[in-house]
């Protein structure tokens, strides 16, 4: 069903993005922003390691343990899938397909990066639906802004478009973070 307008809300989560003094501020205020006025309940933000062809977990919300350090590679399953073709991949009915979900997890745990593995799998064990959508600047890759639901059909187009469109703000705050740091005091 219609959920209303998300511009409101994705005006408020964006204005949120600003002002923060570091980069854990900035992670972990977007995703408080994105519960708050979204809905977003289980949110994480994957950073782009490229020399290892990963991304890591930086910033969770929502999860029983936090996932903070776990590891997916590029390619691998809704977030990898968003990082390597740079787009937003949007699944709105995984339990329909649990030969999907297998597949998923066992190509995550062959490329080193979900359960057996060192490092485990981000995120819920059964997900009803799930967004990806990359976080790039320019022609960089910076990672990757996720959200899960246990229900079924909870993401559509609009919320896969207002995560964009806070992932490219993101980006730019990501950005000028480390463009700070490296200019130094």
């Amino acid at each position: 069903p219609p959920r209303g307008s998300r511009l409101g809300p994705l005006r408020r989560v964006c204005d949120a993005l600003r002002g923060a003094g570091d980069l854990e501020a900035l992670l972990d205020g977007t995703l408080a922003a994105l519960e708050r006025e979204l809905g977003l309940t289980h949110a994480m933000i994957l950073a782009h390691d490229a020399a290892r062809a990963r991304l890591t977990a930086v910033s969770t919300r929502g999860y029983d343990t936090p996932d903070v350090g776990s590891e997916v590679a590029i390619g691998a399953g809704v977030i990898g899938v968003a990082a390597r073709e740079r787009v937003g991949v949007r699944i709105t009915h995984l339990p329909s397909d649990r030969a999907y979900l297998a597949a998923v997890r066992e190509g995550v745990v062959r490329e080193g990066g979900g359960p057996g593995a060192e490092v485990a799998w981000p995120g819920l064990a059964r997900p009803g639906s799930q967004v990806a959508v990359p976080i790039v600047a320019g022609t960089s890759l910076l990672g990757v802004l996720f959200a899960e639901s246990p229900e079924e059909g909870r993401f559509g187009y609009d919320d896969e478009d207002a995560l964009a469109v806070v992932a490219s703000h993101l980006a730019a705050s990501w950005s000028a973070l480390e463009r700070a740091l490296d200019d130094g005091p």
